[in-house]
């Protein structure tokens, strides 16, 4: 009794199971979003992280800079504490007196205070050897003179001790115009580098100041320990703002380091507050590391329970249907699916693709037979029941392949009706109808009788192609045409003869290597030209000429 109930509820145990098994996959896949959303996260977190040290460089370069600037504000006020005693000193007559008696700067860093003159010599100095010192090949001392401001200059070697320095230059002229004069000094490398040194930057962080022209005064390490590259330096030249923010590699480690740049005011010095970018983020990139190898073994749990519990339910029945299915689109028409051994859930679809199938197989051939008598329904024109122009270059091109494999010859008429438009003009249209209905009737019997195939080419005017014909016979066969026309006698009272006639002209070839059918079909036509040039109702062959019964040679 508990055998014959295990076996009643055996099916239902069945549904139950592949019930379960789909849903465990479905939790499964469940978990997927539940990954992606901690990665995404952590990957918010990791832009925040960017972000807050992006703000962070550019505080520390904007507060750099305006301690660089409070040191060029300080050597600015000596500079023109200077300017104005050498500027009373030269109303009383002595201009160089304080300077020369031992003015003195109590600031380290602040080298010899100069005085040049407007011809570029040093004219007063705290150091009597640089009097008499040309300095017209000094950018700053020109861009003080022309802009009647306080210079800071680009990195140079100073003419006083041969050292690498800044020098500041202060013009006379920003505070009278009475006398024209620079006063400089030079500002030592080593105290930029203390006050760059200075700088309120975070762990990790170097500071760096350039000049103009890209040079390095001062770092933070020290310049030889400096992670800055020409890349980093580039970008801050290049870029037309007085703040920036952006990253570079550094050509040493090749490491990507962030970076803020800051002008100095009222210089062209910057400074360039940089981080190492993966040092900075080595915490939050470890833990979206393992993120994604959770998300990998999350996934790779997945597909297999996917395979073990789909491929008997899903994946088989799939291949089948999806062989079948291929068959059929590569043209089996009579591919079906077996419906023995599919689950009960695809029975009705593979029934469904199978009376599908049956129905396309049946539209397939109708289609087929449709498109059969199109083609031939294309290839026909219907008023002479001949091959229209389509059909007759199928079948030349043919021809011409056929005698270039046989070595033979292929020979063609080109026929055009006399004074047609007249004709039409004369008995309507109707009539002109029913005329080219009998002259197709004519070429299509002659055509059977000398095995060739004839075609309205358009209009007024027929063809005919006639493979392997000797000269004499194509001649013939013209002939035949022009003088078989003439006797159906169809009345043409605007035509010299009183009936319908035809101008005929004749071309014989052999296909050779560079000629074309066209090449044929041009001599055709040129023949038929030259009938009508010599009065119509009459046949040309294309070099030799046959007109009536007479051979011309073929000229211009």
């Amino acid at each position: 009794m508990s055998k014959f109930n295990l076996q009643r509820q055996l099916p239902k145990l069945k549904a139950i199971f592949d019930v379960r098994a789909r849903l465990i996959l479905v939790a499964l896949i469940l978990v997927v979003p539940l990954m992606l959303d901690r990665v995404r996260t952590l990957e918010n977190s990791r832009a925040s992280q960017i972000r807050a040290a992006e703000t962070e460089l550019a505080r520390v370069a904007n507060r750099g800079a305006q301690a660089q600037r409070e040191m060029v504000q300080t050597v600015e006020g000596i500079l023109k504490t200077a300017a104005s005693v050498f500027i009373h000193a030269s109303h009383d007559g002595h201009p160089c007196a304080l300077l020369s008696g031992g003015f003195r700067v109590n600031l380290r860093g602040i080298g010899n205070i100069s005085v040049i003159g407007k011809d570029g010599r040093v004219v007063c100095s705290t150091l009597p050897i640089l009097v008499g010192l040309d300095i017209t090949d000094r950018p700053y001392f020109h861009e003080a003179m022309t802009t009647r401001q306080f210079v800071l200059s680009d990195y140079v070697i100073s003419k006083a001790n041969s050292e690498p320095s800044v020098m500041a230059a202060y013009p006379t002229a920003a505070i009278s115009n009475d006398v024209e004069a620079v006063v400089v000094t030079s500002v030592a490398l080593n105290w930029l580098a203390e006050l760059v040194n200075k700088a309120p930057a975070g762990a990790g962080m170097t500071v760096s100041l350039i000049d103009s022209t890209g040079t390095v005064l001062a770092a933070k390490p020290d310049i030889g320990n400096l992670p800055v590259n020409r890349a980093m330096i580039d970008q801050v030249m290049t870029s037309p703002k007085d703040q920036l923010l952006g990253s570079a590699a550094t050509a040493r480690s090749g490491h990507e380091r962030m970076f803020a740049s800051a002008r100095v005011p009222d210089t062209h010095a910057t400074l360039i507050v940089s981080i190492d970018k993966a040092a900075m983020l080595a915490s939050v990139d470890r833990d979206i590391r393992a993120a994604y190898l959770q998300f990998g073994l999350v996934g790779l749990l997945v597909l297999i329970g996917a395979w073990f519990i789909s491929e008997r339910l899903i994946l088989r029945p799939i291949h089948l249907l999806t062989n079948t299915a291929t068959r059929f689109g590569a043209g089996d028409l009579s591919a079906r699916s077996p419906l023995t051994g599919l689950p009960p859930e695809f029975v009705p679809l593979a029934q469904a693709f199978n009376a599908t199938a049956a129905r396309l197989a049946e539209r397939e051939q109708e289609l087929l037979n449709l498109n059969s008598k199109l083609s031939v329904l294309a290839s026909v024109d219907p008023l002479s029941g001949l091959a229209n122009r389509r059909g007759f270059d199928t079948r030349l091109n043919y021809e011409w392949a056929r005698a270039e494999q046989e070595d033979g010859q292929l020979a063609m008429v080109m026929i055009d009706i006399d004074h047609f438009k007249l004709y039409n003009d004369t008995y309507g249209h109707l009539d002109g109808d029913a005329c080219l209905t009998r002259v197709g009737g004519l070429l299509q019997r002659i055509a059977n009788e000398t095995n060739g195939f004839s075609a309205r080419y358009g209009g007024e005017e027929f063809a005919m192609l006639l493979p392997g014909v000797a000269s004499e016979e194509l001649n013939r066969i013209g002939e035949y045409v022009r003088a078989g026309i003439e006797a159906l006698g169809l009345p043409h009272t605007a035509s010299p003869g009183g009936c319908i006639t035809v101008s005929v002209g004749v071309a014989l070839t052999k296909p050779v290597s560079g000629q074309t059918p066209l090449d044929l079909i041009e001599a055709a036509d040129a023949a038929l030209y030259m009938a009508k040039r010599r009065g119509r109702n009459t046949v040309v062959e294309h070099s030799p000429i046959r007109i009536t019964g007479q051979i011309t040679s073929l000229t211009a």
